[in-house]
């Protein structure tokens, strides 16, 4: 696949992949994420979000500096030079969301206990399903995606890398023919 790590990659370039049998993917070299670079890092992980979203695993080396990784436990983890996970594979969706008329609800297993939460509030709905808040810089935001995005955020849906925000939950859209 023709993916630069650490640029945009969408639903769209990972569909064919998916349909045409394979169920992983496995990204060359060694990547280093972190908060001097946020947009690189930001888009790596939308890329792992995404990858996941169409029932793709994802087989990365690398590390995470200066960015809390509690909040991508629901993600494929890098493995270290010498191969151990940064966090344990999920077996299991840890963070989805499912679209509804006018509303999204998003079951959150990462933690020992399961939480549903019902969003109604339009704005931040938007956030979570328009592909373009995916991977966003905090200065493209106007004050009311910005006050969206930040409740997400405090409700562990969204998370800031510097001042670029990721959506966190992953939505399924399987891409089988």
């Amino acid at each position: 696949m023709g993916w630069v790590p650490g640029t945009v990659c969408t639903r769209a370039q990972l569909v064919p992949i998916a349909r045409s049998g394979f169920r992983g993917l496995r990204v060359q070299g060694f990547m280093k994420l972190d908060s001097k670079s946020p947009e690189a890092a930001a888009h790596h992980l939308a890329f792992l979000r995404e990858a996941a979203g169409v029932g793709l695993r994802v087989a990365w080396r690398g590390q995470l500096d200066g960015i809390i990784t509690d909040s991508f436990h629901h993600l494929d983890p890098p493995r270290d030079q010498q191969g151990l996970a940064a966090w344990p594979v999920p077996r299991r969706p840890l963070l989805t969301l499912r679209r509804g008329p006018g509303f999204v609800l998003v079951e959150d297993h990462r933690q020992s206990v399961t939480e549903r939460t019902l969003i109604e509030d339009s704005d931040q709905v938007r956030a979570l399903t328009d592909p373009q808040y995916g991977c966003i810089a905090d200065e493209r935001l106007t004050r009311d995606q910005s006050a969206a995005v930040r409740a997400l955020a405090d409700a562990g849906l969204f998370a800031a890398i510097g001042a670029v925000w990721t959506a966190l939950p992953v939505r399924f859209r399987y891409a089988r023919a």
